[in-house]
């Protein structure tokens, strides 16, 4: 035998060692007669020692001849399932009353119960006609195709075999026990006899507990938990129409209908159910089918990213948690037959939040791609920004966008004018995610840092800054050239007064002053509207910065056609309050020596 045969055998007996066949009908010797002296005589007990023995044996005498009425009656076909059973005839009635209730009836571990008897002889019976057919079933790795097909032919089985084993029971050995027990709770009104009135009841989940035993030891419990699974997952995958599976079983060409996949499945899981293979595996194998399906339907074609009217996917998918997914949940349980089949408002909030950490782990793992589409993808940001609620959550978009920026953005195959773009939408769908500004000041960081390092940044800002839209063809605005579009429509944006002074933190006149975040680097700066030239225009010191100016301004200036200097005087303007007026003196002398000779 294997280690869990002998597991098995040291809670039920082995069967060939344990179990007897029906008794047969004998006379018993108990002693010699006495010549023309009938059987039970005083002459048969002459060699008897005490009357007690002489009792004693009687009773064995008569126990044995019941006990073989008993057992021929109960005993269950070998060969076939369906047998027409006998009328328990006075004969038998007398001896299953005196075995069960009456002085036959077992007291002790050293005489076997009738009901102990029949429930051995069900074991024998499953072993040696049922059993090959269900290993036959699950003798192989179940392919996904079949696996419909073995639950259901083996629920069936089981269920077919369970009525047969329950037949005798519940008709002849259970009304006796039950009826016993009745009469002893109506003669008595003491509290130790309402334990044998529920003698019946006990008797009844014994064997039926023991008989299921049996059933679950035959199935291999891993295939079994694994095939179950799958078959709630794919109920799940067609009740709300999911294609996108992750088994990768394409979706039939005539799928069942809504109404089919349900009652199928309800039909097989109370099947399941009723011959004890419910329980606990099947709870781990739906818990498991569960989270497959949750993960299926958050990258389904219902959650996908809202490109046209730009709206987030989260609604939709709580109202799904609460009207779809936990009612499926319950009918499960149901089936099941758990101690709790409902749902409590507080799992459905525990639900929808577990779904919203998956939608937003998956939008994540795209944010460099919706951040370059930036505003298309509106929807997608707005999808994150809800994530952000979940805990952690903030940790794994920086440490998740921080990867993706330095595997696709900071290498040196990535131009300076295409980098500065990303950085821009960067900074306008951070702005979106988080106004208070800290996670942006955490993921350009790096970005920062490399464009600080590459000799054309500066030149590309400013030379973009003086460029004028109308007057610029889309070439002009290339990813290989040093003019970047979208810091060129910063500055044909409205003028603003965005000063971001560090100083403006003891403003005392501020109304609307807020505290810096909790989560806020030491080196953070409070930025209180989306200034994205702000940004561009602090990537170095000032001193660096308005030295690179200088010769930009003055070339430029000596090629600018226009005779009013529009656009050079709104960049020192610009650059002034931004960074102060304070060494840009160089700059407007430039600017009044051009503009004198003109005048």
């Amino acid at each position: 035998m294997d280690h869990s045969t002998l597991v098995f055998a040291s809670v039920f007996p082995v069967l060939s060692f344990s179990h007897s066949t029906p008794t047969p009908i004998a006379t018993p010797d108990l002693a010699s007669t006495a010549p023309e002296s009938s059987f039970g005589s005083p002459y048969a007990l002459r060699n008897v020692e005490g009357r007690a023995q002489g009792q004693g044996q009687h009773k064995a005498i008569k126990r044995n001849t019941a006990w073989s009425s008993a057992t021929r009656f109960l005993s269950l076909p070998k060969d076939v399932f369906f047998a027409p059973r006998l009328d328990r005839t006075a004969e038998v009635e007398k001896a299953l009353r005196y075995l069960l209730v009456g002085e036959g009836k077992s007291e002790d571990a050293k005489e076997e119960s009738l009901i102990d008897w029949y429930t051995n002889e069900c074991r024998l019976h499953f072993a040696n006609n049922v059993r090959p057919e269900v290993e036959g079933l699950w003798g192989a790795e179940v392919e996904l195709q079949h696996s419909w097909d073995i639950l259901d032919e083996t629920q069936r089985l089981l269920d077919q075999v369970q009525s047969i084993y329950l037949q005798p029971f519940t008709d002849h050995l259970l009304p006796i026990i039950q009826n016993q027990a009745s009469n002893t709770t109506t003669r008595s009104s003491r509290p130790t006899q309402v334990v044998e009135s529920d003698a019946g009841s006990v008797a009844d989940c014994k064997f039926r507990r023991e008989i299921q035993a049996v059933f679950a030891h035959c199935l291999p419990l891993q295939r079994y938990s694994k095939t179950l699974s799958y078959v709630l997952y794919d109920a799940g995958c067609k009740i709300f129409r999911i294609y996108n599976r992750q088994d990768g079983v394409e979706p039939s060409a005539m799928p069942e209908s809504t109404q089919e996949t349900r009652k199928r499945m309800t039909t097989l899981l109370q099947g399941l159910e009723r011959v004890g293979l419910g329980g606990d595996s099947a709870q781990n194998a739906f818990a498991h089918a569960m989270n497959k399906l949750l993960d299926s339907f958050i990258t389904s074609h219902y959650l996908k990213v809202d490109w046209y009217s730009k709206k987030s996917s989260v609604p939709q998918l709580k109202l799904w948690i609460q009207d779809g997914f936990c009612p499926l949940v319950e009918l499960v349980l149901a089936c099941l037959e758990c101690e709790q089949s409902s749902i409590l408002p507080t799992e459905i909030t525990s639900w929808q939040e577990m779904a919203l950490g998956r939608l937003g782990r998956s939008r994540v793992d795209n944010l460099f791609d919706f951040v370059i589409h930036w505003d298309k993808s509106m929807g997608a940001i707005l999808d994150i920004k809800e994530y952000l609620r979940v805990s952690n959550a903030k940790q794994h978009l920086t440490s998740s966008f921080s990867q993706q920026i330095s595997r696709r953005l900071l290498h040196p195959g990535a131009t300076t004018t295409y980098i500065l773009n990303v950085y821009i939408s960067i900074i306008r769908s951070f702005h979106e995610l988080e106004p208070k500004g800290v996670l942006l000041e955490r993921v350009a960081r790096p970005i920062r840092r490399y464009l600080k390092e590459r000799e054309d940044t500066a030149r590309i800002i400013i030379s973009s800054l003086l460029t004028d839209l109308s007057d610029e063809t889309g070439s002009k605005f290339s990813s290989n050239s040093e003019l970047s579009y979208e810091i060129a429509s910063e500055m044909a944006k409205p003028f603003a007064n965005y000063g971001q002074d560090a100083d403006e933190e003891l403003n005392w006149n501020d109304m609307n002053w807020q505290p810096l975040p909790q989560d806020a680097s030491p080196d953070y700066k409070k930025s209180k509207v989306e200034d994205v030239i702000w940004f561009l225009l602090t990537l170095w010191e000032r001193e660096d910065f308005i030295n690179e100016l200088k010769n930009i301004y003055g070339d430029h200036l000596l090629r600018c056609q226009d005779p009013e200097y529009e656009k050079e005087i709104r960049l020192l303007e610009l650059i002034k309050v931004r960074l102060g007026d304070e060494k840009l003196q160089a700059c407007e002398v430039m600017l009044r020596d051009q503009q004198q000779p003109r005048s």
